[in-house]
């Protein structure tokens, strides 16, 4: 499990390949939070709190903790990210890039 806690200007957070499904909590707000994983690893991505911009992937959406967002793969795999971000940020990203 990956953990931030505490108010930040800037997080950028590389992660390598997961084993397992592997949560990460983000909290306690951030002006700007960029989360990278390696290109084909599998996701899910839990909001709570407000986000001026929420972008995964290239594409801006609206995750809740009602209504997660999962990479097509999420259900069948088994080495992925859950990713939960609290308490807001002006701007959330999270991309895939080749390893």
């Amino acid at each position: 499990m990956i953990t931030l806690a505490g108010g930040a200007s800037r997080v950028d957070l590389a992660l390598p390949r997961p084993s397992g499904t592997v949560p990460i909590r983000i909290r306690g707000g951030a002006s700007e939070v960029s989360v990278r994983r390696p290109l084909g690893v599998a996701v899910r991505v839990i909001a709570h709190g407000g986000f001026r911009k929420l972008q995964v992937d290239g594409e801006s959406i609206e995750a809740t903790d009602e209504n997660p967002i999962e990479s097509p793969d999420y259900v069948g795999a088994v080495d992925r990210y859950e990713l939960e971000v609290a308490d807001g940020a002006d701007r959330f990203v999270l991309a895939a890039e080749p390893s």
